[in-house]
Order: C-alpha cells, then structure tokens, then sequence
C-alpha cells in the first residue's frame, strides 16, 4: 500500500483522496514546560468533523515531536527547527514496510559524496542561496541543517529506506554526523 504524507490541510487531503491515494496525517504536538503536550495542528479537530480522516483510505498518527533536547533558554521554547519531514518520516517507520523518499535534499546543490568535510560544513551555514542574498527558507537554517544531516544519515541506514536524494548520501561524512550527534544529544 502507498501512503502519501499530507499536511492535515482538507483541501489537500480530499485532493489526494479523489485521485486514488492513500493519505498518512500526522498531527504533531510538542510539550510545553510544565510537561504538558498540546496540538499543532491547529485544524484537526475540523477535518476530525468531516470524517476526512481516520477510514479506510486516510490514517491519522498523532505523535509528540522530541527530535533533540531542546535548549534550556527563557523565555522557554520548545520550537524544533526541523522543517517538519523528520517527524513524518518517523511516524511512517512503524508501520511501513519500505519508505521512499524523495525530493529530501535540504537544499543540497550536489551530492555530499562529493564535497569535502568543510564544503558540506560550510554548506549548512550558507545563507545566500538566492538572487535576494537572502535565506528564503528559515531562520534558523543552520541548527535545521544540523538535525535534516543527522537524521538523513539515520534514516539512511535502516534496511526499509530508499533514499533518492542527497541526504540519503552522507556516508563519507561520518564524523561530521558524529559531531553533530554530540551537538544534538550532550
């Protein structure tokens, strides 16, 4: 069965449906700091309403997104800086048999096989990747290229992933995942 992960937008999801799809919604939710978790999908209850989820051809995975230890600033903030693919991607894993993916590149020109350590280093900081001289994607696309890496390198790894994309290339950059992990995690 082919699964098409869709954000829990109506729209979307009756588009995917109408054409034959399987459609996965993960309604992600993060804790706040007494510990308590909360939605953000702010919809759900909605598409809850209009039985658009949770039947034969459109499943609802609902999971708490804990990708890193968050910093401990204040005022407290449990923002993750993932773009959102790594918990999809995690959900999809418990149940799924093979996982392609496709198009997970984290803006990537070329294939990291290629780069030395410090291009793909430096890579993660470049924020002038547009005629603007802006960084169009995020604002915080360094500490967001620190967890797509180290995740695109795991995932890369599990026997049911098929990775057509540059993430799915980071073999030759064990050390840098490495360091990245102990930025992560320590």
């Amino acid at each position: 069965m082919t699964y098409v992960i869709a954000l829990a937008r109506s729209r979307t999801i009756e588009n995917f449906m109408k054409t034959g799809n399987n459609v996965l919604c993960v309604n992600m939710y993060a804790t706040d700091k007494d510990g308590n978790n909360y939605s953000l999908r702010k919809n759900l209850e909605t598409l809850l309403n209009f039985n658009l989820i949770n039947n034969d051809q459109c499943k609802l995975i609902s999971m708490v997104e804990k990708v890193y230890r968050p910093p401990l600033l204040k005022p407290y903030t449990n923002f993750a800086p993932t773009g959102s693919f790594v918990p999809f991607l995690s959900a999809l894993s418990f149940f799924a048999e093979k996982i392609n993916v496709y198009g997970w590149d984290f803006y990537l020109d070329s294939s990291p096989e290629n780069m030395s350590y410090w291009q793909l280093f430096f890579n993660m900081c470049n924020y002038m990747q547009n005629d603007y001289n802006l960084d169009r994607r995020s604002r915080n696309h360094f500490e967001s290229a620190l967890i797509n890496y180290y995740y695109g390198y795991q995932f890369s790894k599990l026997p049911n992933f098929n990775f057509y994309g540059y993430l799915g290339q980071l073999d030759k950059h064990e050390k840098l995942i490495k360091r990245i992990e102990r930025v992560l995690f320590n």
